[in-house]
């Protein structure tokens, strides 16, 4: 059969045919083979995640540290088959050495960030979790058990109570992360910031450690299932001490930590 288009006759009365191939729609074509990838991806991730994070969650019962051992080679298994590469710039090493840091992450945007903590945290480390998070099977569970602090937003008590613990927990020598914004963003812009983090920094004496991360939203965007190949970077800026401070500066440092977040997410557009 000849694969030319045959097209309407030339004036002296020849068929007329050219060299295209059928006028098949590419775009469509592209957006089912996206689509067929990204059904493999959360199939690989429905997989194995529960082939990782069953042992981790029983390991956590015996140690915190063998527990986030697992979770971590589960998170970095798990980007690394979704085609996510991972760079981390820690100038002073704040990550691996810190103490009694409360590490703050400035910019929400993708639910791959749970991913991404669990990837690149070297060492044992404390987090504040959304009860809707933490009921999520076996992620949640798995993270709320692992120095998780489980709070419910619809009920303002418990949820300072927690916050409390949290306290306590990086007071007595522990580390935590956690985001200031109350959501993930829609767009990418910053939503608004909450003053919790802060006030808990400066009643524990703890060092605050700004976090932002880039390229994680054009992976997996607010909103969508498809997921995209991409490069995550975690940049970890300058601590902040709070130390001698007081719960009147708490809206000094919210607007400090406000413009090193428009700071680095302007570098990363310009980039």
């Amino acid at each position: 059969m000849d694969a030319r288009v045959c097209t309407p006759f030339d004036n002296d009365g020849s068929k007329r045919y050219d060299d295209r191939r059928p006028n098949y729609d590419r775009k469509a074509m592209n957006r089912m083979s996206k689509t067929l990838r990204s059904i493999g991806k959360w199939a690989e991730i429905s997989l194995l995640t529960p082939l990782w994070l069953t042992p981790g969650l029983a390991a956590t019962w015996l140690s915190q540290e063998w527990g986030q051992a697992l979770t971590q080679h589960w998170a970095r298994t798990l980007l690394r088959r979704l085609g996510i590469t991972v760079e981390t710039c820690d100038p002073g090493g704040f990550l691996h050495t810190g103490e009694r840091c409360i590490f703050v992450h400035l910019n929400q945007s993708s639910l791959l960030e749970a991913l991404l903590w669990a990837a690149i945290v070297p060492r044992r480390m404390g987090r504040v979790l959304n009860i809707e998070f933490a009921l999520l099977p076996f992620i949640g569970w798995t993270l709320a058990a692992q120095d998780g602090f489980v709070i419910r937003r619809q009920s303002p008590g418990q949820a300072k109570a927690r916050l409390q613990q949290a306290v306590d927990y990086v007071r007595s020598g522990g580390n935590l992360i956690l985001s200031i914004e109350g959501r993930r963003s829609e767009d990418g812009s910053l939503s608004p910031y909450k003053k919790g983090p802060v006030v808990m920094a400066i009643e524990a004496g703890a060092t605050l450690v700004p976090l932002t991360t880039h390229g994680l939203r054009e992976c997996l965007p607010f909103g969508a299932w498809r997921i995209a190949p991409g490069h995550a970077k975690v940049v970890v800026h300058e601590p902040i001490e709070t130390r001698g401070l007081g719960y009147e500066d708490r809206d000094e440092l919210v607007a400090r930590l406000r413009t090193i977040a428009e700071e680095a997410l302007a570098d990363g557009r310009r980039e």
